[in-house]
């Protein structure tokens, strides 16, 4: 059974609370699990990711998370 998979949203600027929920989903899982940070230089410099910086986002994942679908290969079930 393939793990399911979670995106996080990361921002450089709150690294503790990407740890924070990290920890939390693989200590409360019931079930195998995947959990993957949408950090925006990775998604960067993968190509994935090429819109100019937004400096009104609230957050550096502000836009990222729409390619949760694309991450997971269109196939599954996945989540933000």
């Amino acid at each position: 059974m393939a793990p399911f998979r979670i995106y996080v949203g990361y921002d450089s600027r709150e690294d503790i609370a990407w740890q924070v929920c990290r920890f939390s989903l693989l200590r409360h899982a019931r079930e195998p699990i995947a959990v993957h940070p949408l950090k925006l230089t990775t998604l960067r410099e993968l190509g994935l990711y090429t819109r100019p910086v937004d400096a009104k986002a609230s957050t550096e994942f502000s836009l990222s998370r729409f390619l949760t679908p694309y991450l997971s290969g269109f196939k599954g079930w996945s989540v933000f």
